[in-house]
């Protein structure tokens, strides 16, 4: 049974572009995707996916409504994403209780593997 991803950024191009590595990996399945915060939250109570790929950008655009989106999510492994990678972004993923972060730049060859790391089971 593929892995179930549901993926959250506010850019349709750069969703474009993870739909087609995502693709390639045929243990995961793209459920949906969100191109706003309430969306995701939507999405999420609908689709059920296993693993949330989070722009963490338009998270921090959500601002005060993080503390909900953890809350409401927290069943889920997240993968947070963004183009930067500094200590705002890192702490913006900690507060988030992101299980990973892959930088956009690098996703090509990292979101794929980051995901299933997760949800393999630890031995």
């Amino acid at each position: 049974m593929p892995i179930k991803v549901l993926l959250a950024d506010d850019s349709k191009i750069m969703r474009r572009a993870i739909q087609q590595f995502l693709q390639e990996c045929v243990e995961l399945e793209l459920v949906g995707e969100a191109c706003d915060f309430h969306e995701a939250i939507a999405f999420a109570d609908a689709l059920r996916p296993d693993v949330l790929v989070l722009d963490l950008r338009m998270a921090e655009k959500a601002n005060g409504e993080l503390h909900e989106l953890r809350e409401r999510l927290s069943s889920l492994r997240m993968v947070a994403i963004s183009a930067a990678d500094d200590e705002e972004i890192n702490a913006l993923a900690g507060r988030l209780g992101a299980d990973a972060f892959v930088d956009k730049m690098e996703m090509y060859d990292k979101l794929a593997p980051a995901i299933l790391q997760l949800t393999r089971p630890a031995l």
